[in-house]
């Protein structure tokens, strides 16, 4: 494991990788590997980003939702941009063409229900740029 995603682990372990008193956050898109303590994606750009929100215990209240990027001290929030691409009567948000950075960071997902409970989900991501088609 290189020396960036062991501090990043050391940093979120304290933090916990993943709350769950609130909806349970799963990434359906792209493929998420289940490293311990944080789970990682390996992708390229673009992406199909899909993440689909369960009840546990209360309605979802999709309102809520914040995605960001982290990166050593950086946070960029791009749920402004994804809120679009909500299905409310699903509760999936399901992007299909969604360019990202290339590089090493963490995609932090927050997502609360109807009575307050609130779920963060971390993710490790690794964005390279995919391979340019030959003409």
């Amino acid at each position: 494991m290189d020396e960036e995603w062991k501090i990043v682990d050391e940093i979120l372990t304290r933090r916990q990788a993943l709350s769950t008193r609130g909806p349970l956050i799963a990434v359906r898109s792209p493929s998420v590997h289940p490293t311990k303590p944080i789970p990682t994606i390996e992708t390229t750009t673009p992406i199909h980003f899909a993440v689909h929100f369960l009840a546990h215990g209360a309605p979802v209240k999709l309102q809520t939702l914040e995605v960001c990027g982290k990166a050593w001290g950086f946070q960029r929030c791009f749920t402004d941009k994804l809120k679009p691409c909500l299905k409310a009567h699903t509760n999936i948000l399901d992007v299909p063409n969604l360019e990202i950075p290339t590089g090493k960071y963490v995609i932090e997902i927050r997502v609360a229900d109807e009575k307050g409970q609130e779920t963060v989900a971390y993710y490790k991501v690794a964005v390279a740029e995919a391979p340019k088609p030959s003409e």
